[in-house]
């Protein structure tokens, strides 16, 4: 706090002068003006005070207090205080249903990131049923009114809210396992109120059995149309807590796979009944978190409606028995396909999808279950690069003679391995995020694994010495079995390919993830259009090398194992299959940035006006992830010189000729694609994925199609100089999530 004796005396506030009068409210006010005046008499002016007692959260509460905006227990004197509701009052099975229909939006609400408080916690049932902590389900009661020994239609409301109080806490749980970003993906504050963790699944499970048992006897004596529909909310949320409770199964994916598919079932039985349903709506009260917080704001209760609700809530079973087929494991491969296009879907997988995929993958570092690390590891290394078999033959492990060079061989790629595992592991992690998330997190992978790359020619270099010149470390010079080390030469550095591709692949899915997050203005596509085009071309030199490297591979290799021979056909199939997915990437990045640069030369697309801003700081800015030690950035004036063409030319391309290689790019990539198509419909390395990439594919062709379309028009507008009008579309109608063709029309 800052004085200034000089003006206090005048800039006092008129409250803290006497009043002649007792204010009608019958506070009385004291004066502390001389005694405030004396406390800072030997204070200088702008001097701070700081008490160690009130810190920065204090002070700001003590703004916040009776504020009515800021302050919840702040009720205006004007407004009429609602009516207390009681949770003992008889309900018909129609209101039964509608609280429950309207838990379930309220529950959906939740999974979208709304906090308790705004959903669950504002219904008075469960408001009652946590104000107290029962010790066994039997005590968990709306209120001791209600007849113990008579089932009625609210005691089937009693089963479903336990039922849904515990998945929310295995939710909780689930969540707080993983990685997830608190009030950005979920909110898992529970404001200290318990959410009966301490029940056993079995027995909430129980009481939601007993519960259907009861009403499909006829207890209640009502419509069987009602039963059915409330006997079907039951076995929903049983089959719910069943689910979650199953996911930690993951050698059993046959038992998850059949509980998701029932509750999907019960699931579409609950939808099916939800016009049955009459609200209630004061059986909801926003007044009901003043009992949270002392500190919170007021809010309105969050309404998303019933039927995205529902909707909400068959994505979320249709995508958690989705995800099990990640279970099945194949090959790496598979799996980083599976996991890109189950994120990349629409619409986007909820977070508690998203957190049972992260614990299939590596929970407690087991991967799916019953594999680990290491194996999914050198899989990928012998899948992506095909390196000297002699690396990871097992054999190498089992060799205890410290002057055998296969026992140096296997304490190399051990340490190589536990090098590499945190950036290989990051990838997994990082795709497993939000969208906005995955982009800046994979902003840090990429200058991990360009440390790593520079790590690995060191390993490279020792691996080489140790089977082409053992003797330099002193080792026996024995041949090995299987294996003729001419073949392998100097610059065979198979650890280093594997390190640049995974490398180059990260920092391809960032630049692609910013046209779905829709990063970059429109001036920007043509540039950032050009660079993904530029990393393509630089992942199919990487892959020329390593197809040369791997031939090398197959004839130094005198083995003809069943595993070495699988292995290598895998190999040959990803090189083919890469060959033409970047091919196609490439001519479709090509064409558009084509597009866009004939686009801003006819004028229209103009750059936003922004005086704080250059386009020399903006590329700066975009190409700060990839300004990595083994890749020197270039300047912003040598990028603009390869976006002109001036690095070879003295002035620009016409726009007739820039047309003509959008053409001739967008042919050559509708050649590829249905090559891709073709092969992805046979199942290469689609395990799971098949439909997802498929329907990915269908996105890529129509993309091809309105580029073609695009470039027709254009083409007439040059040929005829006319003007165009352009619409960008918005990035949930750009194709695939990563294809922004305009739409461009002559103007009249």
């Amino acid at each position: 706090m800052t004085f200034d004796m000089a003006t206090m005396g005048s800039s006092l506030p008129s409250w803290m002068y006497p009043s002649s009068q007792a204010p009608a409210s019958g506070l009385v006010y004291t004066d502390v003006t001389t005694a405030f005046r004396r406390a800072v008499a030997d204070m200088k002016p702008g001097e701070i005070i700081k008490d160690d007692n009130f810190s920065l959260f204090d002070s700001v509460a003590a703004l916040e207090i009776m504020d009515p905006k800021m302050d919840i227990n702040c009720a205006d004197a004007q407004t009429e205080p609602e009516p207390e509701y009681d949770v003992s009052r008889d309900l018909t099975p129609q209101q039964v249903l509608g609280i429950i229909d309207q838990l379930i939006s309220q529950e959906m609400a939740w999974h979208m990131g709304y906090p308790l408080s705004l959903t669950l916690f504002s219904s008075h049932y469960i408001d009652q049923l946590l104000s107290t902590v029962p010790s066994k389900v039997q005590t968990a009661q709306f209120s001791f009114k209600l007849p113990w020994n008579k089932f009625t239609p609210v005691s089937a409301l009693r089963a479903y809210c336990i039922g849904l109080i515990k998945t929310c806490d295995m939710v909780n749980d689930q969540i707080n396992q993983e990685h997830y970003y608190e009030e950005e993906d979920f909110v898992t504050n529970t404001y200290k109120r318990s959410l009966f963790s301490h029940f056993s699944v079995e027995s909430v499970t129980q009481e939601l059995i007993d519960a259907h048992k009861s009403l499909s006897q006829g207890a209640c004596d009502i419509d069987p149309e009602l039963t059915a529909a409330l006997c079907a909310r039951l076995c929903f949320r049983a089959s719910f807590i069943t689910a979650l409770e199953n996911t930690q199964h993951r050698l059993y994916p046959s038992l998850i796979e059949q509980t998701w598919t029932k509750a999907l079932k019960d699931v579409e039985d609950v939808i099916a009944t939800r016009h049955l349903g009459e609200p209630v709506p004061e059986a909801f009260s926003a007044k009901l978190q003043q009992k949270l917080s002392s500190s919170m704001p007021p809010r309105p209760i969050v309404d998303i409606g019933h039927e995205l609700g529902f909707r909400l809530l068959k994505q979320l079973f249709e995508d958690g028995l989705k995800v099990t087929d990640v279970l099945d494991y194949k090959d790496p491969i598979t799996v980083q396909n599976f996991v890109v296009h189950f994120q990349a879907k629409k619409p986007k997988p909820l977070v508690i999808t998203r957190t049972i995929l992260q614990r299939y993958l590596f929970k407690d570092l087991v991967v799916l279950g019953n594999a680990s690390l290491r194996l999914l590891m050198d899989d990928d290394l012998t899948i992506l690069v095909k390196p000297p078999a002699v690396l990871l033959d097992p054999i190498n492990d089992y060799v205890e003679n410290s002057n055998d060079v296969r026992h140096r061989i296997a304490q190399e790629m051990e340490a190589f391995r536990v090098r590499a595992a945190q950036c290989y592991l990051d990838i997994y992690r990082s795709l497993c995020q939000n969208r906005c998330r995955v982009r800046r997190t994979l902003y840090h992978v990429v200058r991990d694994w360009d440390l790593l790359e520079i790590n690995a020619i060191e390993f490279d270099s020792r691996l080489h010495t140790l089977v082409t010149q053992p003797e330099t470390f002193g080792l026996s010079q024995e041949p090995i079995a299987d294996w003729n080390c001419t073949a392998y030469t100097p610059d065979w550095q198979p650890l280093t390919l594997w390190s640049r591709l995974h490398k180059l692949k990260v920092m391809l899915y960032i630049v692609e993830l910013g046209f779905e997050l829709d990063v970059y203005y429109k001036h920007e596509m043509a540039a950032m259009y050009f660079y993904l085009s530029t990393l393509c071309e630089e992942v199919q030199a990487l892959e020329t090398s390593i197809k040369r490297y791997s031939a090398a591979a197959t004839v130094a290799t005198t083995t003809s194992a069943l595993d070495t021979v699988l292995k290598g056909r895998q190999h040959e199939l990803l090189m083919q299959t890469d060959t033409l997915r970047f091919t196609l990437k490439h001519g479709m990045a090509s064409a558009l940035f084509s597009i866009f640069t004939v686009l801003q030369r006819m004028n229209a697309i103009e750059p936003p006006k922004q005086p704080c801003g250059t386009d020399e700081l903006r590329y700066d800015l975009r190409m700060r992830p990839f300004a990595i030690k083994s890749r020197p950035l270039q300047t912003y004036a040598e990028f603009q010189a390869l976006l002109a063409g001036t690095s070879s030319l003295s002035t620009p391309p016409p726009l007739e000729e820039l047309l003509d290689c959008a053409a001739s790019a967008i042919n050559k990539a509708q050649t590829k694609l249905a090559e891709l198509q073709a092969l992805v419909g046979e199942g290469t390395f689609a395990h799971g994925s098949l439909q997802l990439q498929t329907d990915h594919l269908k996105e890529v062709e129509r993309a091809t199609k309105a580029s073609a379309e695009t470039i027709k028009v254009l083409r007439e507008a040059v040929q005829s100089d006319k003007k165009v009008q352009v619409t960008i579309p918005v990035p949930d109608d750009i194709y695939a999530g990563l294809w922004v063709v305009p739409q461009v029309k002559l103007s009249e």
